[in-house]
């Protein structure tokens, strides 16, 4: 597609921009391969698990005999960790924004240099919104969720595990209504939540 353009002689950013979204759609593939595959394999460890531990043998240990690491951990905790997808779906959820805010930021530098890149999403994602003519009220999940998942990714990014006043007000502020939660509670991500938030950064 790149060499099409080329030959038509388009604007040279836009020629930019597709090989940004080529690219882009390759990392998100990605990203939803690993999360999908983690958990069927998640699942099928669960299941060999379950035939193999008796209470006899919640204290085997379990090594890595391929690295070099002296990690070890027990077969019970093992099959608690392997239970727990919190950390997974914490992980695809800062990957998948940090997707959203690079090629946003690719788009903004050489279609629409003259949005500033700071301000959170709010400011720059509304800017390049506008300037691109989207309608948000068609997207899946709607726009609050954008601004929910921005949130979410930078209480993970920033180790903090409930909301804050200051999410309370950036979220209300955008939407025009009260955040789903309140300061105060923990921040909780299984499949569904995360499946919802990066809908619409995709979007």
């Amino acid at each position: 597609r790149v060499a099409v353009h080329a030959k038509k002689k388009l604007d040279p950013r836009f020629i930019v921009f597709e090989v940004t979204m080529h690219n882009l759609w390759a990392r998100w593939k990605c990203l939803t391969r690993v999360v999908q595959v983690s958990d069927l394999a998640s699942l099928k460890i669960l299941e060999l698990l379950d035939t193999l531990i008796s209470n006899d043998q919640k204290e085997i240990m379990l090594y890595n005999a391929n690295k070099k690491t002296k990690f070890a951990i027990s077969l019970q905790d093992f099959r608690a960790f392997v239970a727990s997808d919190d950390t997974m779906y914490r992980m695809q959820i800062v990957y998948a924004y940090a997707m959203l805010e690079s090629f946003s930021f690719s788009v903004i530098s050489s279609r629409f240099p003259s949005i500033q890149c700071n301000g959170g999403f709010e400011a720059w994602g509304s800017a390049l919104i506008q300037q691109l003519g989207i309608d948000t009220s068609k997207f899946y999940s709607g726009p609050e969720k954008i601004i929910e998942g921005a949130i979410i990714r930078n209480l993970i990014a920033h180790g903090a595990e409930t909301f804050r006043p200051s999410d309370i007000n950036r979220y209300s502020q955008f939407v025009g209504k009260p955040p789903p939660w309140k300061a105060g509670d923990p921040v909780r991500i299984d499949y569904e939540a995360a499946r919802i938030i990066c809908v619409a950064f995709k979007e």
